[in-house]
């Protein structure tokens, strides 16, 4: 039997049936020396909100179907407000897209970084709880060990906050990971920075 299979002409991963873009790193299905730059955010140059949503819910529906875990986690900058006071937009820009490099190469292959105009949002897929801690330990680890020059001085060391959300293969239900994993976050945020705050229960 011939296989119909379609994989990306960028990165080789398998696209869906009348998909035009590679939901792993956004090149066109027409075209796999253009990236689909209306996918990308422009200030960290990771994929935006738009992308980044449409991924989930395309993975928790795979997560669905096939009874495989995914996990996202959902991480905002810690000291913010202080950071933009005392940089302004265009050097916390810069603050930002290094950051965006950090977190891009603390997770997988198979994970996917987003930004979602105020938080970076990292897909998981084939990740339970357990596993998502450990990964979520190694991006807050990457990220307070490196020295950021964009931070000139006062911020060349910052943390992130996590919040932590997993749709297991026993306890499938549609759910929206990113709203659940954001709301742990804020929940938790008031005990302290750079840590993991998790979901306390999904279905």
């Amino acid at each position: 039997m011939i296989s119909t299979a379609i994989h990306c002409g960028a990165c080789g991963a398998r696209m869906e049936p009348g998909a035009n873009y590679c939901s792993n790193c956004a090149t066109g299905r027409d075209d796999p020396n253009t990236r689909a730059l209306f996918v990308v955010d422009g200030t960290t140059g990771l994929f935006n909100d738009a992308f980044t949503g449409a991924l989930v819910d395309h993975e928790t529906s795979r997560a669905m179907r096939y009874k495989r875990p995914i996990s996202v986690l959902v991480a905002m900058l810690d000291h913010s407000e202080f950071i933009a006071n005392d940089h302004g937009p265009a050097q916390s820009a810069d603050l930002l897209r290094e950051l965006a490099e950090v977190l891009a190469g603390a997770v997988r292959d198979i994970d996917t970084v987003g930004y979602l105009g105020d938080r970076f949002c990292m897909v998981l897929p084939e990740t339970d709880q357990a596993g998502a801690m450990v990964a979520a330990d190694k991006v807050m680890h990457a990220v307070a060990a490196h020295q950021y020059a964009a931070g000139h001085g006062q911020w060349e060391r910052i943390t992130l906050s996590l919040g932590l959300a997993t749709v297991n293969p026993d306890r499938m239900g549609r759910q929206d990971l990113i709203q659940s994993a954001t709301l742990a976050l804020m929940d938790g945020r008031s005990d302290g920075s750079n840590k993991v705050h998790l979901v306390s229960q999904m279905s």
